[in-house]
């Protein structure tokens, strides 16, 4: 008994404490603009060339890339991806395909997203533009939306989750909003990782293990015994 209490003490003590590994690649730009696809058009950092609707990039600060937009760094790190919305709701701003995943597993998606629109000198709409992800295999299911978005420079997490139906999928973030003027925004830190069993969870199953480790012990210890004279 004592020695079955001290198996599960240690295993108790040696309860997983799992850093998911995220199965998205570059999530955090700060490998710059490689590791996913878009079907907005890429320009240059830096050279404040972002007036045309349907363009992004990936830098440091939004305010050097329009000249309207404030001056708004990346929520983690230092890059971060930044847009200049599409009119059109169904272009992706932001595409990659996510592989190695277990079929049945339930997975959680994470993004932050923010408004960079406007500094002092813009005098326009600001439609604080909605984001939303869009997991696909075969007809797209939404599985997170941001809401709108806050004041500009004010980061805000979206998250989600879904379950895997093949080893692959792909997975887009769209803007819901087809305004031309104001529609600017920035996404970082996009993750999904699998669902892991809560401490709990495996508290309990441990001390499952342990009650099953005892009932045959006590089943062992109470055998019949026979003694010759």
């Amino acid at each position: 008994m004592r020695k079955s209490l001290f198996l599960l003490a240690a295993m108790a003590i040696a309860t997983p404490s799992f850093a998911a590994t995220n199965l998205v690649n570059n999530g955090g730009f700060e490998s710059g603009n490689t590791g996913f696809t878009s079907t907005y058009n890429a320009v240059a950092p830096d050279t404040g060339a972002m007036v045309p609707e349907n363009t992004y990039t990936v830098a440091s600060n939004a305010a050097n890339q329009h000249p309207s937009w404030a001056n708004v760094a990346a929520y983690a790190g230092k890059n971060f991806l930044i847009a200049n919305g599409s009119s059109a709701n169904d272009a992706a701003v932001w595409a990659q395909t996510l592989i190695g995943l277990t079929i049945g597993q339930t997975y959680n998606f994470s993004a932050w997203a923010t408004n960079v629109c406007c500094n002092s000198s813009y005098s326009g709409a600001n439609v604080s533009p909605l984001i939303i992800s869009v997991g696909s295999g075969g007809t797209p299911t939404q599985i997170a939306a941001s809401g709108a978005l806050g004041s500009t420079g004010t980061w805000t997490q979206f998250t989600g989750s879904f379950v895997a139906t093949s080893t692959s999928t792909n997975l887009a973030i769209f803007t819901d909003v087809n305004a031309a003027s104001g529609n600017d925004f920035g996404l970082d830190e996009i993750s999904v990782t699998a669902a892991v069993p809560e401490p709990a969870t495996w508290m309990m199953m441990m001390l499952g293990m342990g009650a099953v480790g005892f009932s045959l012990r006590r089943k062992k210890d109470t055998r019949l015994r026979v003694r010759f004279a």
